[in-house]
């Protein structure tokens, strides 16, 4: 509960500054980025567009999930939570379903992730 919750605020603000120093890069870098991603709305240097896909996710749609496919591992790899367990890519606009049972032992949830996690 709480300890987790912690985790995931300290993870979150690691992740902010990370893309805060991102945001610092040069505006050829920056360019030649905007260039390859042209209409595409995902801006994975952006901390707005960070947080903004983060507050996509709610306990409500995207609950106990673990720490490689947290919310904010999601939002970090550019998709919103759609709903319940369900994904969306800014960028390509693919969709994807992470459904995890929270009844599952440590092992069977590993097992799980890892799959799921390179979808992200």
């Amino acid at each position: 509960g709480a300890i987790a919750m912690e985790e995931q605020r300290r993870r979150a603000k690691e992740l902010l500054n990370e893309l805060s120093r991102a945001t610092r890069c040069s505006d050829n870098r920056e360019e030649r980025t905007s260039e390859k991603h042209e209409g595409t709305k995902c801006q994975p240097w952006s901390r707005m567009d960070f947080q903004q896909r983060l507050s996509s996710f709610s306990t409500a749609c995207w609950f106990n999930k673990p720490a490689p496919i947290s919310a904010i591992e999601c939002a970090r790899y550019g998709w919103r939570n759609e709903g319940v367990d369900r994904l969306r890519c800014d960028s390509c606009k693919e969709r994807l379903t992470m459904i995890i049972s929270p009844g599952l032992n440590k092992e069977a949830r590993d097992r799980l992730v890892g799959p799921n996690k390179t979808q992200l």
